[in-house]
């Protein structure tokens, strides 16, 4: 990692076009460093996990195979992240949820 402040042109940005392929092109994206000004969104793990099942054809555990028709919208994971006033629940750690940008989330909720 390097010293000092990392510019834009520093962090992987993924074309709209592109998103969301599969996973090798949106994981340089999620894991680019919060930016300053820029806008992330919290997705329960569960969802990225199933969302990565359903590309690549990995059996779930739980529900068997799913597509991309089964597998709906992020925030349908993420209401167990959530309190009865929409605020995110105290017990919420890294470990139950990942961070994407705006532009991964958009193409998420758009499908």
């Amino acid at each position: 990692m390097a010293d000092g402040p990392i510019s834009s042109q520093d962090v992987p940005m993924l074309p709209s076009s592109l998103l969301p392929v599969d996973p090798s092109t949106i994981d340089p994206v999620i894991t680019r460093p919060l930016q300053i000004g820029e806008t992330w969104y919290i997705v329960h793990k569960r969802w990225i996990d199933r969302w990565r099942k359903a590309f690549s054809g990995q059996e779930d555990k739980e529900e068997g195979f799913i597509t991309q028709a089964t597998l709906g919208p992020p925030d349908k994971e993420n209401h167990n992240l959530l309190d009865e006033k929409r605020n995110l629940r105290g017990d919420v750690t890294g470990e139950s949820v990942d961070f994407v940008p705006e532009e991964v989330w958009d193409r998420f909720v758009s499908q």
